[in-house]
């Protein structure tokens, strides 16, 4: 806004973009190490044009560099350097005054099959080679203060997981598990045998008792029907017909 013109950079990003060259030659404005405002011309056009996959790719190796670059912010030039210049490529939506395109997360395209694994750090070959507490003690006596914090972070960070993984008094937990188990086992015992002893003990034996009374009383009904007038004789329709009120049979 206001007075401000653009600067080369920007007028030869347009220029870029109306000749549009060829991807080889943009790869290797961006490989190319003599020329650092080259390179970060390239990097800025790949940025704008090129597909998420290949930006990734082609981008995240100038991490490593670590030149200086003059820089106008809206107010005033300042130094930036090449690695932070990239960092703003991949996070901020507007860089030089110019809107980027949106780029998708990396985790994104690494589920999509389009990117191979996550980013390669410069300290993989060291970290590889020596453990990451052992680099660290490592610039510790160089006399690095950073690495003393990081230090102290990991190793209270790791006392803090010791201590999640033990109960109260040091007990472990696997311990305190089996504990409980045993202690859940009795408990249904006890509800079980106690289950048995007082309802459904009770019930059966009631039970019992209600099937000898049923055949007793079977049995004495058979006796009676012994005692009593044949079912087919005029005496026994006679009884019948006087319960229901009525007169015995003519005979």
């Amino acid at each position: 806004g206001g007075n401000r013109q653009p600067t080369k950079f920007l007028c030869l990003t347009l220029k870029l973009l109306q000749i549009q060259p060829d991807e080889e030659l943009v790869d290797e404005f961006i490989t190319q190490e003599d020329f650092k405002y080259v390179r970060a011309l390239g990097a800025f056009y790949k940025r704008l044009t090129g597909r998420p996959a290949d930006i990734y790719t082609t981008l995240e190796p100038l991490y490593n560099d670590y030149r200086k670059l003059r820089y106008r912010d809206i107010d005033e030039w300042k130094l930036v350097h090449m690695d932070e210049f990239v960092h703003s490529l991949f996070t901020q939506d507007r860089v030089c005054g110019i809107a980027l395109p949106r780029l998708p997360n990396r985790t994104a395209l690494e589920e999509e099959g389009y990117l191979d694994g996550p980013r390669v750090s410069a300290l993989s070959s060291v970290l590889t080679d020596v453990s990451a507490e052992e680099y660290l003690k490592q610039k510790v006596q160089e006399g690095s203060k950073a690495a003393q914090v990081l230090l102290d972070a990991r190793r209270a960070k790791m006392a803090e997981e010791s201590t999640d993984m033990t109960g109260p008094h040091d007990e472990p937990r696997d311990n305190k598990r089996k504990a409980d188990k045993k202690s859940a086992e009795s408990e249904s015992r006890k509800k079980s045998k106690k289950k048995q002893d007082g309802g459904y003990g009770s019930l059966f034996k009631a039970s019992s008792g209600s099937a000898t009374q049923i055949s007793g009383g079977s049995a004495g009904d058979k006796t009676s029907g012994n005692e009593a007038a044949d079912e087919g004789s005029d005496e026994y329709w006679d009884e019948q017909r006087a319960k229901l009120g009525l007169k015995p049979l003519r005979k």
